[in-house]
C-alpha cells in the first residue's frame, strides 16, 4: 500500500528534477513495486477462485502477461536510467501498443471469446 501512497510524491519528484537519475530511479522502483503488487493480487485472486471464472485456461497466461506488464517495462526504463538516458519514462508509451497486441492475439486464439 506504501508504494500507492508514494505514486504522488515520485510522480512530483521526477517533475522536479527529470534530469537527475536518482528521482528517475525511485520512480521506476515505485513503480515497479507497484506492478509487482498489482500481479501478486490477481494472482492470488485467480488462484483462490475469488474472480469469475467464466474464461478459459488458455487465457491465464495472456492475463498474467497483461499483469506483469507494468512490472517488465518498469525493469527496462531501470536498466534505460542506469544508462543515464533521460527520458526512460517514455518506455510507457508501448503499453496501449502492447496491451493492443496482446487483445489481438487472444482474440485470434480464441474468436469466440474476444
Amino acid at each position: 500500500m506504501l508504494s500507492i501512497v508514494l505514486l504522488p510524491f515520485t510522480t512530483s519528484l521526477i517533475g522536479d528534477f527529470p534530469t537527475h537519475p536518482l528521482a528517475e530511479l525511485v520512480f521506476q522502483v515505485n513503480l515497479l513495486i507497484a506492478g509487482l503488487l498489482f500481479f501478486w493480487q490477481y494472482h492470488y485472486t485467480s488462484k483462490h477462485h475469488l474472480i469469475d471464472t467464466d474464461k478459459q485456461h488458455s487465457d491465464d497466461f495472456i492475463e498474467e502477461i497483461q499483469t506483469l506488464l507494468i512490472p517488465i517495462l518498469s525493469i527496462i526504463a531501470i536498466i534505460l536510467t542506469y544508462e543515464n538516458l533521460a527520458w526512460s519514462s517514455l518506455v510507457y508509451c508501448t503499453t496501449p501498443i502492447i496491451l493492443y497486441l496482446l487483445h489481438r492475439y487472444r482474440s485470434q486464439r480464441n474468436p469466440d471469446n474476444s
